[in-house]
């Protein structure tokens, strides 16, 4: 008998609030959203930033609420791991290719939100969750990315009771500093843009629904591509045990010389092209060691 699988959820904490509201109140959808949304407002001493977080993780929590919420199911808990530690080499390039395809509206604000966030303007985005087999409830991921006309990158997101605001700048930002919340950030920004990216690129490792047990109308499931991984080889035998992820990064391809491939992005694996590895160390000689310092 199969060992039945569980996942985690995006936007519990959302679902958790309403869920009570609606049993005090038996209040629908769009009043929890009216009454949220209020108290965003009410809130003193918030930062535009805040303003924005708040506001753009109760929107997601709508869309899910009316089954227009994109949910992506990861089939291996590896494949986010793998997402998240792989580095944006590329970014600038990954996201105009991201956002030639996303979602486009005309942000107006509200009489309540244009002291805080400005003029209507154009904006691209992508909203989507991510279930990962295996963890709680409560770790599952929110994401809104934001693309507006001067090219600014934003990041919206949610784990459980856990949510932020995330620019282009402060990832790069927190790229130079350590320490364990720079290194938070760092996965969060590069989980969201490398899945989409992900999703892109092998588009043989998404199916269209959920896994057997879910209920969401509006599902892929994603699993790992062989082009990512590379397998290991037991030397005493001819089976072949678990594969492990190849370290690479995925890039836009922006020069000419690619005829029919310009524009698009793939995955490059950390090999090299076009030349020779050695590696280097240092030698257990000691005396050879002490005559090459002294240059004697």
């Amino acid at each position: 008998m199969s060992k039945k699988i569980w996942y985690s959820k995006p936007l519990s904490e959302m679902w958790s609030q309403y869920n009570k509201f609606y049993r005090i109140y038996r209040g629908t959808v769009d009043e929890f959203y009216s009454e949220k949304n209020k108290q965003i407002f009410s809130t003193f001493n918030q930062s535009p930033e805040d303003i924005q977080c708040h506001t753009g993780i109760l929107d997601l929590w709508r869309l899910d609420a009316h089954k227009k919420f994109m949910h992506i199911y990861f089939k291996q808990k590896e494949l986010r791991n793998f997402l998240q530690d792989m580095k944006l080499a590329d970014l600038d390039g990954i996201v105009d290719f991201l956002f030639q395809s996303g979602e486009t509206f005309y942000f107006e604000p509200s009489l309540d939100t244009k002291k805080y966030l400005g003029k209507p303007e154009k904006i691209q985005t992508y909203s989507f969750g991510i279930h990962v087999p295996y963890e709680k409830e409560g770790k599952g991921y929110a994401f809104q990315l934001c693309y507006n006309e001067q090219k600014e990158l934003d990041l919206i997101w949610a784990v459980g009771n856990n949510e932020g605001w995330c620019s282009a700048e402060t990832y790069e930002q927190n790229l130079k500093n350590e320490g364990e919340h720079s290194d938070f950030f760092v996965k969060i920004f590069r989980l969201a843009i490398n899945t989409i990216a992900y999703m892109k690129v092998f588009p043989e490792c998404v199916i269209e629904g959920v896994p057997p047990s879910e209920n969401e109308t509006l599902a892929y499931t994603l699993g790992i591509s062989e082009k990512v991984i590379e397998p290991v080889s037991n030397p005493d035998s001819t089976k072949t045990i678990v594969p492990h992820f190849r370290k690479g990064y995925l890039k836009r391809l922006s020069s000419d010389y690619y005829t029919h491939k310009k524009g698009q992005i793939i995955f490059v694996s950390e090999t090299m092209v076009n030349g020779t590895a050695k590696t280097v160390e240092k030698s257990k000689n000691e005396s050879k060691m002490k005559t090459f310092a002294e240059g004697t």
